[in-house]
């Protein structure tokens, strides 16, 4: 499944905000633009901001969602977050990064990334016993992976996308396909 979210705004008004002679409030300016480019995409097309969103001719919006936020795992939206603080309460692990990996069926399942703490150690079916009586089945994650390091932007901030492009470089991050 791809990183980005579709969503469609129905019965909106085709009025663009800048054209108001009322003042907008912010937070309204971009409801009302997004709505005028959804109810007229081919009218709009190439005015669109220096925005990360992307508008497709049948007027549906394609918005990239943070995929460090959430993904979606056969319909429900699971949050990575949740289950790294569940996952770090075990006193072997130092470091975890939830990331959505495609699979063929549901769209999306969940791929831990772990680091340890120095001279521990523990296995993918302890972590997966530990989870399993606090989360629902459709968050757990389908795959583990170990790393001896996570890695980290200039900062000191784990990145889903710099965790993703670390599993592409060493071949394990799943294709669809391989996924089952």
């Amino acid at each position: 499944m791809s990183r980005f979210r579709t969503t469609m705004v129905a019965n909106a008004r085709p009025e663009r905000p800048e054209r108001s002679a009322s003042p907008v409030p912010p937070s309204r300016r971009a409801t009302t633009w997004t709505t005028a480019r959804t109810r007229n995409p081919s009218a709009t097309a190439g005015s669109a901001p220096a925005t990360s969103a992307t508008w497709m001719q049948s007027g549906i919006c394609i918005s990239p969602v943070r995929s460090s936020d959430m993904y979606i795992s056969g319909g429900s939206n699971v949050y990575p977050r949740e289950i790294e603080e569940i996952m770090l309460t075990h006193p072997a692990l130092s470091e975890v990064a939830i990331l959505g990996a495609p699979h063929p069926r549901w769209g999306e399942v969940g791929l831990a990334v772990c680091t340890c703490e120095p001279g521990q150690s523990v296995t993918a079916e302890e972590l997966a016993a530990m989870l399993e009586p606090k989360l629902a089945k459709y968050k757990l994650p389908q795959r583990y992976v170990f790393l001896d390091e996570m890695p980290k932007t200039g900062y000191g901030k784990i990145t889903k996308k710099l965790v993703r492009e670390e599993l592409e470089a060493r071949g394990l991050w799943p294709e669809p396909e391989a996924v089952s």
